[in-house]
């Protein structure tokens, strides 16, 4: 019969690598504040909290963050709203912020309520192509007559965030 021996805490430290909190969330996701403009958001207890500058909270259930959105996007996919960091730091002047994150959030609504087939059928590849066409377009100088936000999905998204935001938003007690 083998025996299991006591290490100390030192003895721990010096036997297995232990990884901070910011080489942690690299590999795991999540767990860091990521600041945008007016507030942050931070991955915790299965969602995201928000909180404002102005010390308006909203907990977001059920996503996690990632960081592998292309330049200038972000976009939900199987519970998890990948913000390009670039856009969330105000990089070319506009920065993320927390009406982005509502709109990502009601496609996670969206997931939620048709399955992950249907939504990438339905929503997000119909959305993924319109944002590349877009770029393309771009490239030659021609302007889409419509707004991206103007399709039936993404009205929808926003409305579904924004219900869900209105109703559970926080406000700082006053003292």
């Amino acid at each position: 019969m083998k025996t299991i021996k006591k290490l100390s805490l030192n003895g721990l430290q010096e036997t297995y690598v232990l990884l901070n909190d910011s080489i942690q969330a690299s590999i795991l996701g999540g767990g860091y504040p990521l600041k945008i403009k007016g507030g942050t958001l931070v991955e915790k207890n299965g969602g995201v909290q928000y909180t404002g500058d102005d010390g308006t909270t909203c907990f977001f259930s059920g996503v996690s963050l990632g960081n592998l959105a292309l330049s200038g996007t972000a976009y939900q996919y199987n519970g998890t709203i990948h913000i390009d960091e670039g856009w969330a730091n105000g990089k070319d002047g506009v920065q993320f912020d927390i009406n982005n994150f509502i709109h990502e959030y009601g496609h996670f609504l969206q997931e939620q309520e048709m399955g992950l087939l249907e939504y990438s059928y339905r929503v997000a590849i119909p959305s993924g192509t319109d944002i590349g066409l877009r770029n393309i377009y771009n490239l030659f100088g021609y302007k889409p007559s419509y707004s991206h936000m103007d399709l039936p999905f993404e009205k929808n998204a926003t409305e579904r965030g924004e219900e869900y935001y209105k109703r559970w938003m926080r406000k700082p007690a006053n003292d």
